[in-house]
């Protein structure tokens, strides 16, 4: 199967993304933590890489209230820049409204290489 979105970054933490690529034979990288950012497979080199900016339920540190929301470690930011500047974003369902962390990094992104939905408000 060809993939041709290899880089997703999601504000949910539940499985759902991950099921649905596997389902499709396509294992992804993978990442929820400054920890996981720090060891990642380059972009390059996984075929999927799923980026889960508030973690993942099995992990205690998700992020889910607006204090927890207002900012990211710095390996998430870094992170973050990187796919705005070198990918891209197209926005699909998302608010902007509790996230501002991730408000931020779009707005600090030196390129406008977006597509945002209706939806969204930044």
């Amino acid at each position: 199967m060809l993939v041709f979105v290899r880089v997703i970054v999601t504000t949910n933490f539940d499985r759902l993304i991950e099921r649905a690529l596997e389902s499709e034979g396509i294992s992804p990288t993978v990442i929820s933590t400054s920890d996981s950012a720090r060891g990642a497979l380059p972009f390059a080199h996984a075929r999927c890489t799923v980026i889960k900016v508030h973690g993942d339920y099995r992990d205690t540190r998700i992020k889910n209230t607006a204090t927890e929301l207002e900012n990211y470690e710095p390996e998430m930011d870094a992170l973050l820049d990187r796919i705005l500047d070198e990918y891209g974003l197209i926005v699909c369902g998302w608010s902007a409204k509790w996230d501002k962390a991730l408000c931020r990094a779009v707005l600090r992104c030196p390129n406008r290489r977006l597509l945002i939905g209706r939806e969204e408000r930044i």
